[in-house]
């Protein structure tokens, strides 16, 4: 009985890190194809480091609409966000990359569903 319950845990515990890696990987590729759909220059962000994904509640509209209206300098103005409904928990995921020598961090803030980011820094 006892190494059954071993078992389980186990089971339990390799699903829950499956899962949050896939995550991981999603929120990657949102954040790598919202570079290359709205960076100016995608290819001089180079050697992309991409931290672990991570959750924040404490943004809230004047925020969001603060980091949109002062994207970087790295990406096209005019860029077309989601909705964002106030309260709502974001994931986030910070990327470290080399530009002209320097390194440097943008900071991707992404919708609870993992579909659209909805703010970079």
């Amino acid at each position: 009985m006892k190494h059954f319950l071993y078992i389980i845990i186990g089971v339990a515990m390799t699903v829950c890190l499956l899962a949050s890696c896939s995550q991981r990987h999603t929120a990657i590729a949102l954040a790598e194809d919202f570079i290359e759909q709205n960076a100016m220059a995608p290819e001089a962000m180079e050697q992309r480091d991409f931290s672990q994904l991570g959750t924040t509640s404490r943004l809230n509209d004047s925020i969001i609409a603060s980091l949109r209206e002062r994207a970087s300098e790295f990406y096209r103005q005019g860029i077309s966000y989601p909705a964002y409904q106030q309260g709502d928990t974001l994931f986030y995921i910070r990327m470290r990359f080399v530009h002209q020598g320097d390194t440097l961090s943008h900071t991707f803030y992404i919708d609870n569903q993992l579909e659209h980011v909805v703010a970079v820094k």
